[in-house]
């Protein structure tokens, strides 16, 4: 009777965290995480309340056996119910986590975002992120979503087993490393706006601009988040090619400016055959004119001479 009204009160707090769970922002990661600590917490009190009424088990042959905290036998229905709802937190929090760097990743996709970095790099402007919005978590760009990450480690590490930051960090950094790659792919391929030289030079500089980032940047972000986790392999650490994406780009704004020249020539070719067959036109015109008028004035002539004529004949 008692095992049955434990079962009771635990499922009962699992529903009142799972109703809990719903309440809480979607973006609001370290809450999450709260909660996958609350309900990987609740596994080891069932556990223990279960061995507070039984301490040993006795197998086939007699022998004494303690069980495993957090793995109760008497109420193993209650443990699974937390199991769950540490799993679906845990895809919650990921989930919360992808979203906050897909956000801080956006003006990656945008073509303006690259010049404005080539512009600042030369000096032509001054950089709008202040070191406070890095710090804050409140900037966008590449680099402001990676300073996002690594400063929520130590928050995760704070509140989660090493082991669950371990995973959500190695996914979400994998998942920033596709969005970084997809999204510029998008500036560059939007970024040819009226097909001229300029629009071409724009282009590869960008490119070079996220070559350059990447090459002085992605070592600091790896050893960074060495320190502040274990367990990661360099590839987990920022799975990127920024050099074999950047040629790849480069090679595509090849054909891109091959494509526009072949059809700039071909439109040339066109309006070269257009104006020359106007040209003609115009002098058949001219020459049919000529003619018309010609005929016109011989008739013209022809007339004159015969009312000159009669008029003689009516004179005599």
């Amino acid at each position: 009777m008692l095992l049955k009204y434990l079962s009771v009160l635990f499922r009962t707090v699992a529903e009142l965290l799972q109703t809990h769970m719903f309440s809480v922002d979607a973006r609001a990661v370290l809450q999450l995480a709260v909660y996958v600590t609350s309900c990987a917490t609740m596994s080891v009190i069932v556990s223990c309340v279960e061995q507070q009424f039984v301490l040993a088990w006795h197998g086939d042959c007699g022998e004494a056996r303690r069980e495993t905290l957090g793995v109760p036998r008497l109420l193993a229905d209650s443990a699974t119910l937390f199991a769950k709802a540490v799993q679906k937190g845990i895809e919650r929090l990921l989930a919360a986590f992808v979203a906050e760097t897909e956000d801080r990743l956006q003006p990656v996709a945008e073509i303006d975002y690259w010049k404005r970095l080539v512009e600042i790099r030369r000096g032509t402007a001054a950089p709008t992120t202040t070191r406070a919005d890095n710090s804050a978590g409140t900037g966008k760009g590449l680099v402001e979503a990676m300073e996002y990450i690594i400063a929520m480690i130590p928050k995760l590490t704070a509140v989660l087993q090493v082991s669950v930051v371990r995973s959500v960090l190695g996914s979400v950094v994998a998942h920033a490393a596709i969005t970084t790659q997809s999204n510029l792919e998008r500036a560059i391929y939007s970024g040819c706006r009226d097909g001229t030289a300029s629009d071409f030079t724009t282009l590869r500089e960008c490119v070079r601009e996220f070559e350059l980032l990447c090459a002085i940047q992605i070592p600091l972000w790896q050893r960074r988040i060495e320190g502040a986790i274990s367990g990661l392999s360099v590839a987990q650490r920022f799975p990127l090619q920024p050099k074999q994406i950047a040629d790849e780009l480069i090679l595509w704004i090849r054909r891109k400016e091959a494509e526009v020249a072949a059809e700039q020539a071909s439109t040339n070719q066109v309006f070269a055959g257009i104006e020359g067959a106007g040209k003609l036109v115009a002098k058949g015109v001219e020459r049919g004119i000529q003619v018309v008028g010609q005929t016109v004035k011989g008739g013209a002539n022809a007339i004159t001479g015969a009312a000159s004529a009669i008029k003689g004949k009516r004179e005599t």
